[in-house]
């Protein structure tokens, strides 16, 4: 039998419920990855991911995270269907964009720098207009590299999400994405083998893992000052996730 405070608790509740009421009842979007899923075992290739608008308690959450945990939480709480820590940085970014869309609305105002005069600049993005470039039928995440200095031939992964730590000092960390080294898979023959490298193989294995999928996130500015046209990165900081 229900005490009054669990009678009180449940007719406060069911309030809550009515004002709630009228938001949409099916809040899920589902999205094709550029990836297409196909180097997920847990996802099945060429099917869409759902994901779910923001809530006000996910932004308080967030925006309470270190810097470099935040975007990672949000795919948690947002895209259910994914294992963060798997997801190619293509989808991550993607899927990213796209959580933004769903939660805050279309149009993004970042406020861009001009590189000519310096001039700072209010604009408007559409992020449903970004163009997305999907990976080809036989696409795999990895593949063999020819060096042109060394003359050998590694096998290479793309990192994933879980790489992040090591993407941000890349060339000491090249080691770790080289699979196969004609043949030696060992840790201690592919870390000693990508540390005597030249650079000029260094640089063609970090050029073979920057492949041009997924969003793409530059855009052209038109600096209303200075009239100067410049191709730039969109700027994705902490104004990215908020109403603007």
């Amino acid at each position: 039998m229900m005490n009054n405070d669990g009678a009180a608790n449940a007719a406060k509740q069911e309030l809550i419920d009515e004002l709630l009421s009228d938001l949409p009842k099916d809040s899920k979007t589902r999205v094709d990855l550029p990836s297409e899923c196909r180097v997920y075992d847990s996802l099945p290739t060429d099917e869409p991911v759902t994901i779910l608008p923001m809530t006000f308690e996910d932004e308080k959450i967030i925006a309470a995270a270190k810097r470099e945990d935040a975007s990672n939480i949000l795919l948690a709480k947002c895209a259910p269907d994914v294992s963060v820590g798997s997801l190619l940085m293509m989808d991550k970014i993607y899927l990213l964009m796209k959580i933004r869309e769903v939660s805050y609305g279309d149009d993004y105002h970042p406020t861009i720098v001009c590189p000519g005069c310096n001039t700072e600049t209010r604009t408007v993005v559409k992020i449903s207009e970004l163009p997305v470039n999907p990976v080809p039928d036989d696409f795999k995440d990895t593949f063999d590299v020819d060096l042109p200095v060394s003359k050998r031939t590694v096998k290479i992964r793309l990192p994933r999400v879980k790489d992040e730590k090591y993407t941000s000092d890349l060339e000491s960390n090249l080691w770790r994405f080289l699979v196969d080294v004609e043949g030696h898979t060992d840790s201690l023959v592919r870390s000693g083998f990508a540390k005597g490298l030249p650079l000029r193989d260094s640089k063609v294995i970090m050029a073979a893992m920057a492949l041009p999928y997924g969003v793409e996130s530059k855009i052209k500015f038109d600096c209303p000052e200075c009239s100067k046209t410049t191709v730039i990165e969109l700027p994705i900081d902490s104004s990215f996730f908020g109403v603007s």
